[in-house]
């Protein structure tokens, strides 16, 4: 009887060593298809980059060259009727600015307090007195 036990194992012993033979090689296997297939898989992409780089980059580059081209025609166009309107009186400037003399604002004459910009149509002379200082000299004049 104990014949038959021995036997047994053995057999049980063999089958799990060859089983686990036949997965081993299953997974090299399987490993080398992957690794095959991620190799062609990337010279695929390449090959996809290469083509779209080819074909496409000239266009895009055209297009971009274009595209400046008229931009910069726009532009021109664009401050050309800005100057025209400006020039006219149909339009103010972005920015205005008023320099001080002995009609107006006469004490800020100098002064590196002295803003003179134009917002809206409204002078603002300093951030001190904003309509401007009304006597002939200012307190906060500084030179």
């Amino acid at each position: 009887m104990e014949d038959w036990t021995k036997h047994l194992f053995d057999f049980f012993d063999t089958v799990t060593l060859e089983v686990e033979q036949f997965f081993d090689e299953v997974n090299d296997t399987v490993t080398t298809e992957v690794e095959r297939f991620w190799d062609d898989v990337d010279e695929i992409v390449d090959w996809i980059a290469e083509e779209v780089e080819q074909s496409v980059s000239p266009d895009l580059e055209d297009f971009f060259e274009d595209l400046e081209v008229l931009f910069d025609r726009a532009i021109v166009v664009y401050y050309a009727e800005l100057e025209e309107l400006v020039e006219d009186g149909e339009m103010m400037p972005f920015e205005q600015f008023v320099e001080p003399n002995a009609v107006q604002n006469p004490a800020c004459q100098g002064c590196q307090n002295y803003h003179g910009r134009v917002y809206g149509g409204n002078l603002l002379v300093c951030g001190m007195h904003p309509y401007g200082w009304d006597g002939e000299t200012c307190p906060d004049w500084e030179g």
